[in-house]
Formats: structure tokens, sequence, C-alpha cells
């Protein structure tokens, strides 16, 4: 077991009486993941691990939630994780708050027949900016697929994303499209994009990005 008194990632966000418990033996694990208790940022972490050797861990993730910013986000369902040498598969994992989601959900692997498809839902960008070290000013809604296959010797990719009222250091930027692929023969990836101001295309941008 572990604890934690304090902890302040950044003026806005911090941490306290952190909490990490775990039991089981025989290579089945069960944890808990603990911070702000009794508080309107209070996150609760839940998870069964099943070690099957020093290369294979599977990952049993229970209904679980946390805040941000007095903010609920809750994992309502159980997802699992299998990790293993040039296999990764993720089955069923969904982040969620009102209409706002993150999924997760496929396998990475050099079957080119698996995917990985990463999925969001009126992300709002305002809460999570902060904590990802981007500007404070940071603001829009994100609506984004992403499909990315055997990243271990033929990588495939290829994702479009939409970012409707985005700010930049509170200055308002607008409406930006974003649609990507990965260019096997150049070894980059090839992006469009436009950026519409008050209903105005302002800006187009096509280009390889190594």
């Amino acid at each position: 077991d572990y604890k934690v008194k304090t902890f302040h990632l950044n003026d806005s966000i911090s941490i306290a009486n952190g909490s990490f418990i775990s039991n089981g033996g025989g290579g089945d694990l069960h944890s808990t993941l603990s911070w702000n208790p009794e508080t309107t940022n209070m996150s609760f972490f839940e998870w069964n691990t099943q070690i099957l050797g020093l290369d294979k861990i599977n990952l049993e993730i229970l209904p679980s939630y946390f805040n941000v910013k007095e903010h609920r986000w809750d994992i309502a369902q159980i997802a699992q994780v299998a990790i293993e040498p040039k296999h990764i598969h993720i089955d069923n994992f969904l982040m969620k708050r009102d209409n706002q989601f993150i999924s997760v959900d496929g396998a990475l692997s050099e079957d080119e027949s698996e995917s990985l498809v990463i999925q969001t839902n009126d992300f709002q960008l305002e809460d999570f900016s902060e904590i990802i070290s981007l500007s404070s000013g940071l603001k829009g809604v994100v609506n984004a697929k992403v499909v990315l296959s055997n990243p271990y010797s033929d990588m495939r990719f290829i994702g479009e994303a939409d970012v409707d009222d985005s700010f930049v250091n509170n200055q308002e930027v607008g409406d930006v499209n974003v649609a990507g692929y990965w260019d096997k023969a150049k070894e980059s990836i090839n992006l469009t994009g436009d950026l519409i101001f008050k209903k105005e295309k302002t800006f187009t941008f096509h280009g390889d990005y190594y």
C-alpha cells in the first residue's frame, strides 16, 4: 500500500490524500487508486491484473471515475487490455461525461487485418489542456477518429478531426478541420486541413510531416 499526502501538478490541479492499494498473489492482483476523497474532485480507479508470464499481462479495468475541475468522468463499463510482445488488444474502453466520450477499441499487432480505433465525441479541450501541459487558454470541441494498425513493421494510419469553436491563449481561432494518413513511401504523415473563422474559410494547408 502507498499513500501520498499532497501532490501539485500546477496551479489549478492538485492531489490530496492519494492512496494506492494492491492485494493478491500467484500472478493475480486487485488494485485501487484514489485521491481527493470526500471532495468535489474525488477520483477512484479499480482494476485487476493477471500476470501470465514475463511478457504477457492482462488488465481488467473495472467501473471507475475521476474528476477534473469538478467535472466527473466515468469508466462505466468493464474494459479488457491484453499486452504481449508486438500485440496489444483493448476491448470496450469507454470514458465519458454527459455527451462527451473517448473510446479505444481494437488491437495493434503485425496482423494487417487488426487495427486500433480511437474516437472522441464532443470532447472539451479546456478541462484537459493544463493536464497535458498545453496552454491554459486552449478551448474547443473535438470530434475525431483515428485508425492505426501494425506500428511494428508496416505502419498504417488514417484519421480525421474537427475542432469547433477553438481558442488559443483565449484568442478565438474558429473551426479547424484536419485529415491525415501515413505515407509509407515518404515515411511521413500527410495532412490536409482548413480553418473557418466566422463562417469564412480563411486558411488551407497541405503537406507532409516527418
